[in-house]
């Protein structure tokens, strides 16, 4: 019985070793630094979606609550940028909520009246002429 398990176990940990070497074509082309340089706290989202900011998951307000969303003034975040974001030459959007502006209003005004604050739109080239760094300034 136990050799049985052993065997079993074994042909497991094979099978999920054969996944990670499945190809799927996407890499890290490089990672964006978003630095927040105003003197409030800022949320931001990244969406590829060309269906708009409402269908994006990870922009919902769950989402710009939790900590990794969340920019403190004079900080910055580093996040990736995989070459699957860029397929017919789309664009990285990145959306920047004050913090003022998530306590005044709710998820649903904030997409309807597209309430945020500032609003970035690059192509991967323009991502790597900038050095892949975004700076927010508040204004």
């Amino acid at each position: 019985m136990r050799s049985v398990f052993f065997l079993l176990l074994i042909g497991l940990m094979l099978i999920l070793q054969g996944c990670l070497l499945i190809d799927d074509g996407v890499r890290k082309v490089g990672e964006i630094k978003l630095v927040n340089e105003s003197i409030e706290q800022i949320s931001y989202c990244q969406s590829n979606s060309l269906i708009g900011i409402e269908n994006d998951v990870f922009c919902y307000m769950h989402n710009l609550e939790s900590e990794y969303a969340i920019i403190m003034p004079k900080d910055f975040v580093v996040f990736p940028v995989f070459n699957s974001e860029y397929y017919n030459n789309k664009q990285t959007r990145i959306f920047i909520y004050k913090r003022s502006t998530l306590d005044s209003y709710s998820w649903n005004e904030i997409v309807k009246k597209k309430l945020y604050d500032k609003r970035y739109s690059y192509s991967l080239e323009e991502l790597k002429a900038m050095n892949w760094t975004i700076i927010y300034d508040g204004k």
